[in-house]
Parts: structure tokens; sequence; C-alpha cells
């Protein structure tokens, strides 16, 4: 069994035995665990720092976001930070029970769910809608006018971004990188003409390191703008259904009437 996962339910077995004596998954959930992986690159605002750990102080919107989930439905999140590849394994493996945040992709509904509504995608349980970019090297002749490139090129992407789909059906060749940073090297350095990734992070890379990344731009305009969720494992759902469906229902809440209002710790604005 996982290591986490063992102490955290062994914690949870102790808590319920002096409270109670039987646990019924209902929509408060009365401190149960809940893992949740997310990257372990900055991607501002939505999360900050570099590795494993959590940031003490401005975290990010996302852990702002579902620390108040915590709050309303008395739920122990617990949070986990990895390669973005390796969340959504853990997920597929049950190690963890949720991972921030993810767009569409049949692959990934095969043992994870997203919000539905009558059968369909539930967009309005989103908790934000995030846009792809391509960050070329100055100079470099590929564009994007927003239904087509203007040739075909070799682009960098991160293992097991979403994108990388959307770039081969456009004809593109994709190299895939450990990280964004690798990728935003090998632009800077003539090894890839460019390399497509999240707004936020690239942005981010940009204005923390201008010199190292001093001969990469971005193009103006986006491949593709998604909506974006908190996936939850096959699992965790099925034993918790009513709690996943106020998981999802808390965060559009937030969105919608809170997240101005946090936003204002980080200067930003999203959608």
């Amino acid at each position: 069994m996982n290591i986490l996962r063992f102490i955290l339910n062994l914690q949870f077995l102790v808590l319920t035995s002096v409270t109670c004596f039987c646990f019924v998954s209902v929509a408060r959930a009365d401190n149960l665990p809940f893992i949740i992986c997310y990257e372990n690159i900055e991607n501002i605002p939505y999360y900050y720092g570099e590795g494993n750990d959590v940031p003490k102080t401005k975290p990010g919107l996302y852990v702002d976001i579902l620390d108040l989930v915590s709050q309303r439905l008395k739920l122990n999140i617990v949070f986990h930070r990895a390669p973005w590849a390796r969340c959504l394994k853990q997920l597929e493996l049950n190690r963890v029970d949720g991972v921030l945040a993810a767009s569409f992709k049949s692959e990934r509904a095969k043992y994870s769910h997203y919000p539905m509504n009558h059968g369909k995608l539930d967009a309005e349980r989103r908790i934000v809608n995030k846009s792809y970019y391509i960050f070329r090297r100055k100079g470099a002749p590929i564009s994007w006018d927003g239904k087509k490139f203007n040739g075909t090129y070799k682009v960098g992407v991160q293992i097991g971004y979403a994108i990388i789909d959307f770039l081969k059906k456009h004809n593109l060749t994709v190299t895939e990188t450990p990280s964004v940073q690798r990728g935003f090297q090998q632009v800077q350095n003539n090894r890839l003409e460019a390399f497509a990734t999240l707004e936020e992070i690239g942005n981010t890379l940009l204005m923390r390191y201008p010199n190292r990344y001093s001969n990469v731009e971005k193009v103006t305009v986006p491949l593709t703008t998604k909506p974006y969720y908190l996936i939850i494992g096959k699992k965790f759902y099925q034993e918790h259904q009513n709690l996943s469906e106020s998981i999802w229902n808390e965060l559009a809440k937030i969105r919608e009437r809170e997240m101005p209002n946090l936003l204002i710790n980080y200067s930003v604005t999203t959608q």
C-alpha cells in the first residue's frame, strides 16, 4: 500500500473510532483524507514554488481555493507535488485521489472522473480556463494565425501535456521534454524552433529568467483555450460519489463568487 495513503487512512480510522463508530459517505467529509497531486514547477498564479514543497505563504490560487473547499466540506486535503506525468500515473494507480488541473482527454477519463451534467462534460464546474501558446526562438519563421501554422516545424512540449495531440493534427513534429525549462533551453540554444506550453508557465519563465531565455518570445495568438478541472480518481469517486460532486460544486461557487478576492493576493486576473 502506498505509504502516504496508509498513514492518512490510519489517522482517519483513529479519528473516527474516537468520535463515532461508523462513517457514511455524504456531502460532508468528516475529515476524510483527500490526496491531491499537482505539478512541481511554478505556474503563476495557480501554484508557486519549485520542487515537492508547498509554500507556506502565497502557495497559489489552486491551494487557496482547495483550502476553502476543505473548510466547507470538512475534507482533510493533503497536497502532493510531482512531475505532471507522474501525477497522472499516480491517479491511475489510485495512489492519489485527485489531480490539479487537467483539461479533458478521453485517455484520462479511463481512470478518472470529470464533473458531468446529464452525460456531458460540465464546464461550469471547471476551476479556470487556460490557453496554450507557442514560444519560439526570436527570428524563427514559425507562426500561427488562429487556424493553421505557416509550415511544418519541430516543436517541443512537456511530457504528458494535452496539447501534443493538437500539434500532431496540425502536422508538426513533436519532441517531448521532461520540463518546460528544458524545452525553453533547447529553443534558446537553437535545438528547437519553438515550444508549446500554457501561457502562465511560459510567461513566468520569461519574467523570472530574462537573461537565460533572452532568445525566446511568445507568439501572440493562442493555440487553444480550454476549461481545466480537478479530476478525481475512479476509486475515490466510486466510494464517495456524493462528496466528489460536492467538491466540484464548491469549486464552481468559489470560482464565481470568491476568486476575484483571492486573486488580489497575486495581483492578477483570470477566467
